[in-house]
């Protein structure tokens, strides 16, 4: 019965459209049904108030950064932002809905420094199953958590997309515990990159196949050592 009357609700949030919010100095779309972070956003107040702070000091005008898993923009327009006119921003998105908010978004602040990209990120090119979270709009995974419609989605490869890139200032990853699978087919790409921010979600990774312990060490061997954490990042630099 709870099942159903969340569906309900959502259906009906839908129904009345996106609300604007202002956050971090800037505005932005969002569904009503987001959970914990639309909560936030009703109020005006940054989902991830340290992820936001720590990005600030780290991100500098003319950075080359990408956001893999953008949701609808809430860290890519910030970035966006950070980076400046000489900057740039890569957004991958593979959720529809997500994607065309993160458009609508990307337009309303007037962001021209982002480059958009409609699809998953992956270990290989090609299509995937995108299993869909019928409740949050932020827990789809590629991985089936249980009784999951999937949706085909277009699939990109770090190194494969970035391989005329020279450098990468910084990569914020946030894809429901693929990350694993990702940075293993990424090492061409994590060579060129100075600054992680990878969300740490231990059941997600073993679903994908990459132990806590494992992935942990899969950084260390890029490079990379980690500076900071919070309740689901790890912030690493390389040394």
């Amino acid at each position: 019965m709870l099942s159903i009357i969340r569906t309900a609700q959502k259906v009906i949030w839908r129904l009345k459209g996106p609300i604007l919010t202002r956050i971090n100095g800037y505005e932005l779309w969002f569904w009503k049904d987001h959970g914990a972070i639309s909560a936030a956003l009703l109020k005006g107040i940054s989902p991830n108030l340290r992820e936001a702070e720590l990005i600030k000091k780290t991100v500098k005008a003319g950075d080359t950064v990408v956001d893999v898993g953008a949701h609808i923009g809430s860290v890519t327009i910030l970035l966006s932002r950070l980076v400046g006119d000489s900057g740039k921003v890569y957004a991958f998105e593979p959720h529809p809905d997500n994607f065309k908010l993160l458009l609508r978004n990307i337009a309303l602040n007037e962001c021209k420094n982002i480059i958009a990209i409609h699809g998953a990120v992956s270990n290989t090119d090609g299509e995937l199953n995108l299993y869909v979270d019928a409740q949050y709009d932020t827990g789809h995974a590629i991985w089936n958590t249980g009784n999951r419609k999937s949706i085909r989605v277009k699939a990109v490869a770090l190194d494969t997309y970035f391989s005329a890139v020279p450098k990468i200032d910084f990569l914020k990853i946030d894809v429901q515990g693929a990350e694993g699978l990702i940075f293993k087919h990424s090492k061409e790409t994590l060579k060129k990159c100075s600054n992680i921010m990878t969300e740490f979600y231990p059941n997600g990774l073993w679903e994908m196949g990459t132990g806590s312990a494992e992935f942990i060490k899969l950084l260390e061997n890029a490079g990379f050592e980690i500076t900071d954490v919070d309740k689901y990042n790890l912030y690493c630099r390389k040394k």
